[in-house]
């Protein structure tokens, strides 16, 4: 367990530094800018999920049934209209979300290129996790994508909580962060070098 929770702040820690490198990497001054998007100024609001509903979401993620039924319990659910921003880079962040319904494209906006697309959560997806762990300001946009979406936010207690649950409740749940991150900071870094190499960056392999 401690191993895991290890590796998951590590690899959230790696993959913020990948997203400012991203925006290092791709800011050039004398480049016109595009207007960064305000979304549809229609605010997420709070809404109402049975609870089977939510128990069957961390089914499907392979949790076990404590841990589940904890996050289910504690978990509160956010409705966000089509094409309306959860939350924008660089603000406070203290909770981590799954996706009950919809999708959630998180983007990051690079200076003299627009919004650069990083990644769109399906249902069942985790994101917003890297905040939660360090206690820094949001890397990234998170808005729903083609439509409006739902989700369920879970705060640091009571991801603390789960993790200090009995080692095998704790251990699926941190596999599975750690997993979702890895595959995320593989993607990420993945288009960077690509990025780099169609742009003729310094420092590309």
């Amino acid at each position: 367990v401690q191993l895991y929770a290890s590796l998951w702040h590590s690899l959230a820690q790696k993959l913020r530094h990948t997203n400012h490198r991203l925006s290092e990497s791709f800011g050039s001054e004398g480049v016109s800018t595009p207007q960064r998007d305000e979304g549809t100024g229609a605010a997420p609001s709070e809404t109402a999920v049975a609870l089977e509903q939510k128990v069957k979401l961390f089914h499907e993620q392979g949790l076990g049934r404590r841990e589940l039924l904890t996050l289910a319990t504690f978990s509160r659910e956010i409705q966000i209209p089509a094409g309306t921003f959860l939350f924008r880079e660089g603000d406070p962040g203290r909770e981590l979300f799954i996706v009950l319904d919809g999708k959630i494209r998180i983007s990051t906006f690079i200076p003299g290129g627009g919004e650069e697309a990083l990644e769109v959560v399906p249902r069942g997806g985790f994101f917003g996790e890297i905040a939660l762990i360090d206690g820094e300001p949001r890397s990234a946009d998170a808005q729903a994508h083609e439509g409006p979406a739902t989700v369920l936010a879970l705060d640091q207690t009571t991801v603390h909580d789960v993790i200090a649950m009995d080692p095998h409740a704790s251990l699926d749940f941190l596999r599975l962060l750690s997993r979702i991150l890895a595959a995320r900071l593989r993607e990420l870094d993945e288009k960077l070098v690509l990025w780099q190499i169609l742009g003729g960056t310094p420092g590309a392999p």
